[in-house]
């Protein structure tokens, strides 16, 4: 799976950490892969701000992304 978009609130699970991280802010998504079933979604993607400040880990539930 691959795609571009944005969000509001990303909902992250970072590199070896058993616990989320929320951002709220404006993000360009800049990279997004994984797989989807109806199993279950394994998703990791890499958000940028404003600034150009990036961030990626594996995508949680809560992330909302931004419509139009």
């Amino acid at each position: 799976m691959s795609g571009v978009g944005s969000l509001t609130h990303a909902n992250l699970r970072l590199a070896n950490r058993d616990f989320y991280t929320e951002y709220e802010s404006h993000f360009e998504i800049v990279s997004i892969t994984g797989t989807v079933s109806i199993h279950g979604s394994h998703l990791h993607i890499a958000i940028s701000a404003g600034a150009g400040k990036n961030v990626g880990g594996h995508l949680v539930a809560g992330s909302i992304f931004q419509r139009g």
